[in-house]
Parts: structure tokens; C-alpha cells; sequence
């Protein structure tokens, strides 16, 4: 297995996705939503798909973490 593949589209500053962007991590997840020093924080969906599971969040980051008003809904196959 390879490294996983990141495609960004978006904003940047000093070399920093920085502001509103998509970032993709093929067959794993995508962000879309702000973003501030590389991380995301502020507003933002993540989808993330595993083999048997897939789950959505939406709300606010700090830092990259969920933070904040949000809502996750999680689905299992």
C-alpha cells in the first residue's frame, strides 16, 4: 500500500492551507471548510468512509478538533 494521497483546493498562507478550502484524503475522508495555519478551524463538514462505516460531521474546529456547535451522524452497512 502506498502513502495516502492529499488533494487540496483552496486558500493559502505561508505555505499553509489558510482560509476556505477543500482538502481530500482519497478513500478516506474529505474536509471542506475553513482552515487556518494547515489545520482546520472554523467552519467545516468532514466525510469520512471506512469498509463498514461512514460518518459526516458538521459544525466547528479548533485546531482540527471538533469544537462547538456540530452535528455527527454516523451510519454502519
Amino acid at each position: 500500500m502506498g502513502s495516502p494521497r492529499l488533494i487540496y483546493d483552496g486558500e493559502w498562507s505561508d505555505d499553509h492551507f489558510h482560509g476556505k478550502g477543500t482538502l481530500i484524503n482519497a478513500g478516506h475522508w474529505s474536509y471542506c471548510g475553513e482552515m487556518k495555519c494547515g489545520l482546520r478551524h472554523g467552519l467545516g463538514k468532514l466525510i469520512s468512509s471506512g469498509h463498514a462505516s461512514s460518518a459526516t460531521y458538521s459544525g466547528t474546529w479548533e485546531g482540527a478538533m471538533k469544537h462547538g456547535a456540530g452535528a455527527l451522524i454516523s451510519l454502519v452497512e
